[in-house]
């Protein structure tokens, strides 16, 4: 569906379709599975694959039953432009499994995110 129908339509056709409307949070943190970082670096563009590996299988796993995910910016932006990269690539896989993707961009609402604002 197209980005240039209305965002609520496109949200009651992905609930019709899957029959749920669960937004599922892509909150990425350490420590990740073996697998995910298998062959990466330390680096921070290493930490950016593996936070983009690990959002990408969890979108692959949710796909089917759910209508959206949101993405937690702050903890792509910690990671520079390599975790913008990143972010950007998984908002990418998500519109390919046909889910809609709501990005969660607030800052210091929960102690979580204040605290990671803060580490930078």
């Amino acid at each position: 569906m197209s980005a240039t129908v209305p965002f609520g339509d496109r949200l009651t056709e992905r609930v019709r379709a899957t029959g749920s409307a669960l937004c599922v949070g892509l909150d990425p943190r350490a420590p990740f599975p073996d697998a995910v970082l298998r062959g990466l670096s330390d680096s921070r563009s290493g930490q950016a694959r593996a936070v983009e590996r690990y959002c990408e299988g969890l979108i692959e796993a949710v796909a089917p039953h759910c209508c959206a995910v949101k993405p937690q910016v702050a903890l792509f932006e910690l990671l520079g432009g390599y975790g913008l990269t990143a972010l950007d690539a998984v908002c990418r896989t998500a519109h390919e499994h046909g889910l809609l993707v709501i990005a969660d961009a607030k800052r210091g609402d929960i102690s979580s995110t204040a605290a990671d604002r803060k580490s930078t």
